[in-house]
């Protein structure tokens, strides 16, 4: 086992890699063809803030700055993002030029659509998180500070405080209308939500099984009782995640933590295929995610189907993979650019 292997976290590498093949599951038709699959896969998101505050605490020893550390994100989050996507439009332009189809339906609703997708608002729908992540960089120092309290049942507390305050967020945000509801939404609530589960991950990569297992129960009792008490039932993460509520992160919360215990019980200290195959998805998850979108332009056409979503994600997932081992064999750059090992964005 060579020293970058060592030096990794298996369990990080197993909560990414799970979160990543997820992600590409749910563009796949999936929702219109089983609801039920789709609801429960909805711990992705919040599994890969979960991964990006222990990414952050893992590297965190080599802090050089505050300013030094928003600059490193924003070269490895949004000039990444902006190359994708010219890389996108490009290609989706050429696709609907051939098949003669209008671009986004053209006119000042296809500009506007290009537009906030660079800043990334709204866009195209699949770059949002990127802002998200970029936004959770910034507020490192906050989190940085809140994470030095010690002992598992302060730390309980703290997070029950935290998932009460993003509720009444939630609801405040629900009293809004318009303008005003979709920034303070897209800027306010899903940041501090997504800010959340990123805390978590900086506490749960130092904590003990134990702790973790106290933290898992936290999230699941939010989810429990929102789903008894609340009326939401225990399938209705999907209408809570924008923004993401209480309920919404307490499902993705305890899914994450059950993941990433029993990923380090059973691939802690081994290097065969299975341990093989997650470290590569886990350090390849921003170029797979990244080169699913593009395909998808091409199998969103071939397999219009909700119900062919089984033979869409086999396609996607190989032809991902593909893409990005060909990217790191041959394009050097791209490889720095899309695939660092070090990726803490997904």
């Amino acid at each position: 086992m060579d020293a970058n292997v060592r030096k990794r976290d298996i369990r990080v590498d197993a909560l990414r890699a799970v979160c990543i093949l997820l992600i590409i599951l749910a563009h796949t038709g999936l929702k219109g063809a089983d609801d039920t699959l789709f609801q429960l896969r909805t711990f992705d998101v919040p599994g890969m803030a979960i991964c990006l505050g222990m990414s952050c605490e893992l590297s965190s020893g080599g802090d050089r700055g505050y300013l030094n550390y928003v600059g490193r994100r924003f070269m490895r989050l949004i000039v990444p993002m902006w190359i994708f996507l010219t890389i996108y439009f490009a290609v989706y332009g050429t696709v609907v030029w051939i098949n003669g189809e209008s671009f986004f339906g053209g006119g000042r609703g296809a500009f506007e659509k290009v537009l906030w997708s660079y800043i990334p608002m709204s866009g195209i729908g699949y770059v949002w998180i990127i802002r998200i992540y970029f936004m959770i960089s910034l507020m490192i120092p906050v989190l940085m500070c809140v994470k030095k309290i010690r002992g598992i049942f302060p730390r309980l507390i703290y997070l029950f405080l935290l998932f009460i305050m993003q509720n009444c967020l939630c609801r405040y945000c629900d009293t809004l209308e318009g303008t005003a509801r979709t920034l303070f939404s897209s800027l306010v609530v899903m940041t501090i939500g997504y800010a959340i589960m990123a805390l978590c991950g900086m506490w749960m990569v130092r904590q003990t099984v134990g702790d973790n297992v106290l933290m898992a129960l936290m999230g699941v009792a939010f989810y429990v009782s929102y789903a008894l008490v609340g009326g939401m039932g225990f399938l209705d993460m999907q209408n809570n995640k924008y923004p993401p509520n209480a309920y919404f992160l307490g499902y993705g919360l305890f899914i994450g933590a059950v993941i990433f215990i029993v990923s380090g019980m059973v691939l802690t200290g081994t290097d065969g295929v299975p341990a093989r195959t997650t470290r590569w998805l886990s350090v390849h998850s921003m170029g797979l995610y990244y080169v699913h979108i593009v395909l998808l332009i091409f199998a969103d056409r071939l397999m219009p189907d909700s119900g062919q979503w089984p033979v869409k994600y086999v396609t996607l997932l190989i032809g991902s993979v593909i893409v990005v081992w060909l990217m790191n064999l041959l394009i050097p750059l791209v490889k720095g650019m899309f695939c660092r090992a070090d990726s803490n964005m997904l």
